[in-house]
C-alpha cells in the first residue's frame, strides 16, 4: 500500500493477470499471488494474442466517500494507447469491470477484449476519476500483443 499524499487520488500498480479468482477460504495471507480475498496469477509476459482478453488488478486509495451511501464513486476509462496515440478507449461498466470497496481502498477488476487490436506494443493507461473529491489519477503499463499462430494446412493423401 502505497504513502498517502494528502488530498491525493492515488493507486497501485497495475496487474494484467492470466487469472483473477477468489482465494481459498483456507488460503494465507502470506501465500503466493494471494493480495487480500483474490488470488492472482500474473501475466510475467504480458504478451498477448488477438481476440484475449487484459485481465487487470489495481488498487485506488484515498478516495472521497459519499456521506449518504459510505461508498466511493468512481468513474473509470481503459485506454490502450500505441505510440502514444489512443487506439481504442473503454468506459468501465458492469460488463468489463468491478470495483469491490474495502475501507481504506477500491479494488478494480477489469476485462478488456483485445478485439479490434493487431501485432504490436501497446500501453494501457487506466484513468480514475473520483466523482465526489473530483481528483483524478491515472496509471499505465506496457503489454504486447503477438502475431496470431497459423497451423499449416495439412495435404490430406489420397
Amino acid at each position: 500500500m502505497p504513502k498517502f499524499e494528502e488530498g491525493a487520488l492515488q493507486t497501485s500498480s497495475i496487474i494484467l493477470a492470466n487469472v483473477i479468482t477468489s482465494a481459498p477460504t483456507n488460503s494465507d495471507q502470506f501465500e503466493q499471488y494471494v493480495i487480500g480475498d483474490m488470488k492472482i496469477l500474473p501475466d510475467v509476459k504480458s504478451e498477448y494474442l488477438p481476440g484475449q482478453n487484459l485481465r487487470i488488478y489495481m488498487q485506488i486509495y484515498n478516495m472521497g466517500i459519499d456521506q449518504t451511501s459510505q461508498k466511493p464513486s468512481l468513474d473509470v476509462t481503459f485506454a490502450i494507447k500505441n505510440g502514444g496515440k489512443v487506439v481504442e478507449e473503454v468506459k468501465g461498466t458492469a460488463a468489463n469491470s468491478e470495483q469491490f470497496f474495502y475501507g481504506q481502498r477500491v479494488v478494480l477488476l477489469g476485462k478488456i477484449p483485445l478485439n479490434q487490436t493487431t501485432p504490436g506494443k501497446y500501453t494501457l493507461e487506466i484513468r480514475v476519476l473520483d466523482n465526489i473529491s473530483n481528483r483524478k489519477a491515472a496509471q499505465t503499463t506496457e503489454f504486447k500483443i503477438k502475431e496470431p499462430i497459423v497451423k499449416p494446412l495439412t495435404a490430406a493423401i489420397p
